[in-house]
């Protein structure tokens, strides 16, 4: 079978999906109401739609894949994997990955965060980190998630051989958002469950690189607003003071972390508006050009141009800005495609090939 015919079966198999709304026979399920939780499930489905095809993990030669980074994991979510240069010595410097899909889908290896993983030619590791979906809990689980995963780098950045001093976190859409949340509350005791795990060490990051991402969530769109509800647990639109808790743009302060935001104009999930109004507002209160904004004319939520190899090696001068006080010395020019493949097997590598020494 040839890729065309694989992706041609991939996209008929997701608008099947877009037509299996788990509770539709339920009468007192409504799909109509932007306030219900059994909206989402419809609008999720056809906007978010997993794709079939997922990293080829047998590309990356030196890996640690499904890590728990929770001293008592309790949930299957709660892993994260390490793919290493294979050309540099470490200790390496990270970068964070943390995928999209409005909060309730996506994974690690998507092919979604593909195109993020260039990075590891150019000398970083990449640290994808899977977290709680909102089918599984509310806020703020996948927040704690996220910082014990950063805790637990640093309390075992030697065994993994990790330059962990300074940690760049790069998020897509809801990943987006929730690096935006771990720059937000860097300091902030009451957005960490330390029982999870790594408790001595800091959460803190030092940069954020966000595709995309919903920085308010009161101010999402109709149609998006309950990816939110399900996120929180509870109607936003009814209870904006606790929504607030959870939303970038209102826990900013003048701690905020180096950013740089990229939006579309035309993205009609997340709104650009909603990264005007956050650059303005950290820039506002920092009294410095601290957050950056690329924009992309007519660009839409996933836009290609985004996504493209140019605007992440873009995008990785930003990084290299805050990791080194010189070049990066192990940028190239060179790019080198990231393989997916077709996989609805839905499960993970459980291998390692590279041993820790």
């Amino acid at each position: 079978m040839t890729r065309f015919n694989l992706w041609c079966f991939a996209v008929g198999l997701m608008l099947w999906s877009c037509t299996q709304v788990p509770g539709s026979g339920d009468k007192n399920r409504s799909i109509s109401d932007p306030d219900s939780l059994a909206f989402d499930t419809l609008v999720v489905d056809s906007m978010f739609a997993g794709s079939a095809f997922t990293l080829d993990m047998v590309q990356f030669a030196k890996k640690v894949v499904n890590l728990p980074y929770t001293t008592d994991m309790t949930n299957e979510r709660q892993r994260l994997d390490i793919i290493y240069p294979e050309e540099t010595i470490g200790p390496y410097k990270v970068i964070v990955v943390l995928h999209g899909g409005g909060w309730m889908t996506g994974d690690k290896q998507s092919e979604a965060i593909a195109p993020i993983f260039e990075v590891i030619n150019q000398g970083y590791a990449v640290v994808s980190v899977n977290y709680r979906l909102s089918g599984e809990a509310r806020w703020p689980a996948p927040i704690y998630d996220v910082k014990t995963a950063i805790r637990f780098l640093r309390e075992n950045a030697d065994t993994y051989r990790l330059d962990a001093e300074k940690i760049v976190v790069w998020g897509v859409d809801a990943g987006g958002h929730l690096a935006l949340m771990l720059a937000a509350t860097n300091n902030q005791i009451d957005y960490e469950d330390l029982s999870m795990g790594s408790s001595e060490a800091s959460s803190n990051v030092d940069g954020v690189i966000a595709w995309y991402a919903p920085t308010e969530l009161l101010a999402l769109p109709a149609a998006v607003i309950p990816m939110a509800n399900r996120l929180m647990g509870f109607s936003v639109q009814k209870s904006p003071d606790r929504a607030k808790l959870a939303s970038p743009l209102e826990m900013a302060t003048a701690d905020f972390p180096p950013m740089l935001l990229v939006h579309g104009t035309a993205d009609s999930i997340v709104p650009y508006q909603q990264a005007l109004d956050l650059v303005h507002k950290v820039n506002l209160l920092t009294g410095d050009l601290r957050a950056e904004l690329t924009t992309y004319e007519d660009g839409i939520h996933g836009d290609p141009l985004i996504r493209s190899s140019v605007n992440v090696l873009n995008n990785l001068d930003f990084a290299d800005n805050i990791y080194y006080k010189e070049k990066n010395p192990y940028r190239t020019s060179v790019v080198k495609d990231i393989k997916v493949v077709f996989n609805l097997n839905d499960e993970d590598d459980n291998t390692s090939d590279f041993e820790i020494e």
